[in-house]
């Protein structure tokens, strides 16, 4: 499977007039990312809060992107996600992404996503499989 970046991507492509189009800054040396966003109404599930699917979403982002950022070429193959507070519309929150661990081929890691109060609303453990060419 050849794993290149695209202009398309939902979270991150410049391309895609439909997606988030986020920022990431790289902090090589840590090996993290973080991301601001402010969601709007169109990303919503219940009246005011950001659906659920949409921070699943940016969880898998948060190690998918630092993969890629990294040159690691890999992918998701297992997200274990929490949800500890609704995440409200028209709010910014803060996205922090890191590499935990590596063994062969598996990448793991970790997203969290802060409100702007710095409550955890969700965090996610990310397994990733690197690509064999």
């Amino acid at each position: 499977m050849e794993l290149e970046g695209g202009l398309g991507c939902f979270v991150c492509g410049k391309g895609n007039p439909h997606g988030l189009q986020m920022d990431f800054e790289l902090n090589e040396a840590q090996r993290t990312i973080t991301a601001k966003w402010v969601p709007d109404e169109r990303y919503q599930g219940y009246d005011g809060i950001v659906h659920g699917g949409i921070i699943a979403t940016l969880l898998d982002e948060g190690v998918a992107k630092l993969c890629y950022m990294l040159d690691l070429r890999a992918a998701t193959a297992e997200m274990t996600v929490r949800y500890r507070k609704p995440v409200p519309v028209g709010r910014a929150i803060t996205l922090l992404g890191a590499i935990t661990g590596e063994k062969g081929r598996v990448i793991t890691g970790k997203t969290e996503i802060f409100l702007e109060d710095g409550t955890l609303a969700a965090m996610a453990q990310v397994k990733c499989i690197r690509s064999k060419s």
